[in-house]
């Protein structure tokens, strides 16, 4: 061999190496990239609503008839899974209890996948055995069902939702400490259902459930709370649970359910209102005519009429047949009239307030509404109910320069 022949031979050697080497990066480029992407579409898999079966059989178990009678008699086919409601006075069964007991009977059966699928739609029936057959057939996961099922028939409240309940809870007088211990225990279970089961997700509902029942106490019990949180940590050399907090409260139990019946918020009567006609609904049987917060543009002279039932009210004015009105008159019951709207007495706000003009100067008629005005001077006490946008004072009303 002479030199020029193996110069030549080194260099088809190292392109044919160089070749390859681009051939194994690219196909680890590949691999990295759809590596990548299976973990953002099964992200679902990490917040899963419910545990999925991680152990199969790798072939077919049930190959016996005993086999199959200890199959029937572990998986839950007496009470099917519908994904409804009770019905005729029949509690139906939730999606937590079916997935539940199917993966306990899993664990004892130990089944393949194909078969525990099959145990799927053997033991549920209606609306959640036909879309189980569709999932199927379109060759979904075990994973992708247990999410589908959860989107479909979870009636639980979302874990957002509980978390703004967590916060925003606060102690009403017709509760005890008791109570409290359960709705708080299960407000911030579901509140942290998002993070995997483990330490991190048991100590961050410790932390939410026992800052939820802190901030929600009167004076007295949260400083009862928090001193006995301060004595037991320290004497565990760390931060106790939730339970343990609540089983070391015992003791002062008598005192925080007097805490709480005496300065306790005010729990909301919402069962009192039902069955009683709204004001809007007597207004329409009465023949009288019921605005929404909306509002309707009116004409100036539309507002004439209601100007001149008003000049009639009050002491020496005159009614249209010439008599004089005696506002003081026994047997008047009339009172004094109000308006909500701008806070005068010399008119109602049912029967149009005349101050209420939007920017172009024109008289708007509006309903009170139900939260009070923001733009209001500081001053104005009570607090008006008219909308921000028709607000008198405003810099377009027509009362600002006053």
């Amino acid at each position: 061999m002479t030199v020029d022949s193996i110069a030549t031979a080194f260099k088809m050697q190292a392109a044919a190496d160089e070749e390859k080497r681009k051939v194994d990066v690219q196909q680890s480029s590949d691999i990295v990239k759809k590596d990548l992407l299976e973990c953002e579409l099964n992200s679902y898999i990490m917040n899963a609503e419910f545990v999925v079966p991680t152990e199969f059989a790798e072939h077919p178990s049930i190959t016996s008839p005993q086999r199959r009678k200890e199959v029937l008699m572990n998986f839950p086919p007496r009470h099917k899974f519908t994904g409804t409601g009770s019905k005729d006075g029949i509690q139906a069964m939730t999606l937590e209890e079916f997935l539940g007991a199917m993966a306990r009977a899993q664990r004892d059966m130990n089944l393949s996948r194909q078969e525990f699928h099959d145990q799927l739609v053997n033991c549920s029936t209606g609306r959640a055995h036909a879309l189980l057959l569709d999932w199927l057939d379109n060759d979904e996961s075990t994973e992708s069902i247990y999410h589908l099922l959860s989107v479909n028939f979870d009636k639980r409240i979302s874990p957002e939702v509980a978390k703004t309940q967590l916060r925003d809870f606060k102690v009403t007088k017709d509760l005890s400490l008791a109570k409290i211990e359960s709705l708080l225990t299960q407000l911030s279970s579901r509140a942290v259902s998002t993070l995997p089961p483990g330490e991190s997700r048991k100590q961050l509902q410790n932390m939410e459930a026992i800052q939820a029942l802190t901030r929600s106490l009167p004076a007295y019990s949260q400083n009862v709370v928090s001193t006995q949180f301060s004595l037991l940590s320290a004497r565990r050399g760390k931060a106790v649970s939730f339970q343990e907090l609540m089983r070391g409260l015992n003791v002062h139990r008598a005192g925080i359910d007097a805490d709480i019946k005496s300065f306790g918020a005010e729990p909301k009567k919402n069962q009192g209102n039902q069955g009683k006609p709204s004001p809007s609904a007597k207004n329409q049987k009465k023949g009288k005519n019921s605005f929404g917060t909306f509002a309707v543009d009116m004409a100036p002279k539309a507002m004439q009429p209601q100007e001149n039932k008003q000049n009639y009210q009050g002491e020496g004015k005159k009614k249209p047949d010439g008599k004089k009105f005696d506002g003081k008159k026994k047997g008047n019951g009339n009172p004094k009239p109000y308006c909500s709207l701008c806070g005068l007495s010399n008119h109602t706000a049912i029967k149009g307030c005349r101050n209420m003009l939007d920017d172009k100067g024109m008289p708007v008629l509006i309903d009170p509404v139900q939260s009070t005005c923001t733009a209001c001077p500081p001053r104005i006490s009570p607090r008006l109910n008219h909308p921000a946008r028709l607000c008198p004072w405003r810099p377009l009303g027509i009362w600002n320069k006053k």
